[in-house]
């Protein structure tokens, strides 16, 4: 039986396994790292569709659910290191764009469809050098040797924060330029000691 809430329509490790999940690979990573389907996983039913009663002549009295009106929820959370080039020319006050490409598995590229309208980033929008301007989603098919993948292509501009900029570099700086400047000032038997 579905609940209403899909907290409640997880499913477990051994229900997990037995489904089929699309396989895709993070292409600017270091080792072209793939998605996983482990303990970390979390898939929940979305309850959407009507039900159907048991009829009169069936020993149990159950509510079925047709998979087809019912979608499947799959989340897991990734730790990884992107390769992006920044341009610093224009530190501090720079931009910079750094993209996450993900592509699907070669042969389910016939099978399966991205929709990058549907996905969103709900991560914190201020970093500790950074913070999160803008991000657009799109995709994109690539040519790789003779096969054409299908990617989705995750763009993040990030802008610096310039408090902290002018506050480590900038206000240190100023301050120990003055010190040194400011002893030009003194006579020397300031210095004498005592």
């Amino acid at each position: 039986s579905l609940n209403l809430d899909p907290e409640l329509n997880r499913l477990s490790v051994e229900e997990k396994q037995e489904i089929w999940v699309p396989e895709m690979t993070f292409l600017n990573t270091r080792g072209s790292e793939q998605t996983l389907n482990d303990r970390q996983t979390m898939i929940q039913i979305q309850r959407q569709g009507g039900l159907a009663v048991a009829r009169i002549n069936e020993l149990d009295n159950e509510f079925s659910f047709e998979g087809s009106q019912n979608s499947l929820n799959l989340q897991r959370r990734y730790a990884m290191d992107f390769q992006c080039e920044y341009n610093m020319a224009m530190y501090p006050f720079d931009l910079q764009k750094c993209s996450i490409v993900i592509a699907l598995k070669t042969s389910d590229v016939d099978y399966m469809e991205i929709i990058p309208e549907i996905m969103e980033y709900t991560g914190q929008k201020e970093l500790s050098q950074y913070y999160v301007k803008k991000y657009t989603i799109r995709r994109k098919k690539i040519k790789d040797m003779d096969k054409t993948q299908k990617v989705i292509i995750v763009d993040v501009i990030l802008g610096r924060q310039l408090l902290s900029t002018i506050l480590t570099v900038y206000t240190p700086t100023l301050l120990l330029n003055v010190i040194g400047h400011s002893t030009n000032f003194f006579k020397v038997f300031f210095f004498e000691a005592v």
